[in-house]
């Protein structure tokens, strides 16, 4: 998921671009970056693919706004955040981010939803699920996964 919101920050991009990334079944990995607080445009249209044959309703994605962003109405000035708020976003997007990179090895990285959980996060993968007590940790953990870390 990574690679295509990255892809998307340059510009809208359609499944045809996206696959060309080495991604497959788009409008899954899409539907993911939006829960995770994306906001992406969809536009469906009829067009023809790398490969040369005629596609209906191929579609092209537009990043409107990243998680955590608030889209300028110019109506309000937006109240300053508090450090505490900024800190509290800044570990949102850092899950997030990281999140994705989990999703992109293969893994998953969740939030403990009861504050007297044994651990504030959770990696997982079929069955196997590890608790993990910082961000910072879960980091390591990506690096280990990914045959970065000895």
């Amino acid at each position: 998921m990574e690679r295509i919101l990255q892809a998307l920050l340059s510009g809208p991009k359609t499944t045809d671009q996206i696959r060309a990334l080495g991604v497959y079944q788009s409008s899954a990995r899409i539907h993911g970056l939006r829960a995770m607080g994306h906001s992406i445009k969809t536009e469906l249209f009829d067009g023809y693919a790398a490969d040369g044959y005629s596609h209906a309703r191929m579609a092209r994605y537009t990043l409107e706004s990243l998680a955590g962003d608030r889209p300028a109405d110019g109506c309000a000035a937006a109240a300053t955040p508090s450090a505490a708020e900024e800190a509290q976003a800044a570990e949102q997007e850092r899950f997030m981010r990281l999140a994705a990179l989990f999703a992109d090895a293969g893994y998953g990285l969740v939030k403990s939803k009861k504050s007297d959980a044994a651990a504030p996060y959770y990696a997982a993968r079929w069955g196997w699920l590890r608790p993990v007590r910082s961000l910072d940790d879960a980091e390591q953990l990506l690096s280990q996964l990914r045959g970065e870390v000895a």
